[in-house]
């Protein structure tokens, strides 16, 4: 009930939430909550997030390595971090979890695909909405995130050269 006063009142967020005005001043410093509410709605909407979540769950990535040959990689030093941008077509060395659901959408020695494939699409649009909405960001385990560019980097095999 508190949440829908603020809301109805069109609460600024320094007041709802100062802590997150004052780590991200830039972005929200004279924003309302009503405001930020239809930001956040609107870039959902628009970046069809939902379709990219549904795809992603429905279509499984293909299986190219078991995962411990990705294990074996990964101790060995034959992974590397690559940015979503560049994941097209690479195979994971790590499992990728995103929480919510908390279901895996990647294991170890699965295909990323495509660049317009589900997987990718989904993840790029959590990278989109953590970037537009800086101290929202996604629970994405397996996935770090590059503090200077807020680019998601994914744990994948090095290609053979």
């Amino acid at each position: 009930m508190d949440f829908k006063a603020l809301y109805d009142t069109d609460a600024p967020l320094d007041r709802v939430l100062p802590h997150l005005v004052g780590r991200f001043p830039r972005r929200y410093v004279s924003t309302t909550l009503r405001e930020l509410c239809a930001q956040m709605h609107d870039h959902l909407t628009r970046g069809a997030f939902i379709d990219a979540l549904d795809e992603a769950f429905q279509e499984l990535p293909r299986p190219v390595h078991p995962p411990r040959h990705c294990y074996q990689q990964l101790i060995r030093g034959g992974t590397e971090r690559i940015p979503l941008a560049h994941a097209a077509g690479r195979i994971a060395a790590a499992m990728v979890t995103v929480t919510p659901p908390g279901i895996p959408v990647l294991m170890p020695g699965e295909s990323l695909g495509t660049s317009d494939g589900p997987l990718l699409r989904y993840l790029t649009a959590l990278e989109s909405f953590d970037r537009t909405f800086p101290g929202f960001g996604s629970e994405a385990h397996g996935v770090t995130v590059d503090a200077e560019t807020g680019d998601y980097l994914i744990e994948c095999l090095r290609t053979p050269t």
